[in-house]
């Protein structure tokens, strides 16, 4: 993708099988609705810095995709945006304020770690994922204090932090 793209329309690369490995450049700010979809034998894609958004069912059924970097300028993450995707840990950059509805729902993801203050978690978010989720302790961020845990997957939350002072650990 040249540098001269600033967003990934909606439908872009959808069913696009013959894709293994895309690199998105800084200046795209955004990943529209199913710009990914279903491209079930992408393995590797570099998301640039300058993505503030993630697009509705935009990697859903990427079940080749195990692992990805989502970059700190990142703000939502739609619907089902991971949905039924292969990725298997992921991240949360503290930039994100918004997880949509279903967002990793039937994904194969174990490991989920949180860096930042709570943001809002849509229902079923985590739908059908058996996985262990780090946060920051509500000892370090009171916005965790008062969060609910159920949301749609079997997860096991794990607070972080230090007793000298708050920092995100996350286990190895």
């Amino acid at each position: 993708i040249p540098n001269s793209v600033t967003n990934i329309g909606d439908y872009a690369f959808m069913n696009c099988s013959g894709l293994v490995d895309i690199t998105i450049p800084d200046s795209v700010t955004s990943i529209g609705d199913d710009a990914f979809y279903n491209c079930s034998n992408l393995t590797s894609i570099t998301i640039g810095n300058g993505v503030t958004g993630i697009g509705k069912d935009a990697f859903y059924g990427c079940s080749a995709l195990e692992q990805l970097e989502l970059p700190s300028s990142l703000t939502d993450i739609a619907d089902y945006a991971f949905g039924n995707s292969g990725l298997e840990e992921i991240t949360i950059p503290a930039s994100v304020t918004a997880l949509g509805h279903g967002a990793f729902d039937h994904s194969r993801v174990t490991k989920v770690t949180f860096t930042g203050k709570a943001p809002q978690i849509g229902d079923d978010a985590f739908g059908n994922v058996f996985a262990d989720v780090y946060y920051p302790s509500p000892n370090c961020d009171p916005s965790w204090a008062d969060m609910i845990w159920d949301y749609g997957g079997y997860l096991q939350w794990y607070p972080t932090d230090s007793h000298s002072y708050c920092a995100v650990i996350t286990p190895a």
